[in-house]
């Protein structure tokens, strides 16, 4: 901990996320599954060139969890966003600029992997 709590309010803010979570299965108890598959969702344009149903879903699987690496990425952001203007600190602001960037890159990477195919390739 330091002398401003970081490390409390962090502790804290994970509980928290956790305990939102199981309040949501309570409320909602129709399962995790389905809203997940929802939030993340995949483009099958990008999947036809395989065949073998092994390969397409470890493809689905890897492209899930890169966006939720992305999501993570997006939150980190705000929170660094936040932390700057609650303790300025040199860099924090163009950290948090970069995580944003970085985070809504991985959220969309099929459509931002189809950009840069279609600009490379034509």
């Amino acid at each position: 901990m330091d002398r401003n709590g970081w490390l409390d309010n962090r502790r804290h803010a994970g509980l928290a996320i956790i305990g939102d979570l199981g309040v949501s299965d309570v409320v909602f108890p129709g399962g995790r599954d389905s809203r997940s598959l929802g939030n993340f969702a995949y483009a099958p344009e990008m999947l036809a060139p395989l065949d073998h149903e092994q390969a397409r879903s470890v493809i689905i699987a890897l492209l899930r969890v890169v966006q939720f690496l992305g999501l993570l990425g997006f939150i980190r952001g705000l929170m660094l966003l936040n932390q700057s203007v609650k303790w300025p600190a040199p860099g924090l602001v163009g950290f948090g600029v970069a995580h944003l960037i970085g985070g809504t890159f991985a959220m969309n990477i099929v459509m931002f992997v189809g950009y840069i195919e279609e600009l490379v390739l034509g």
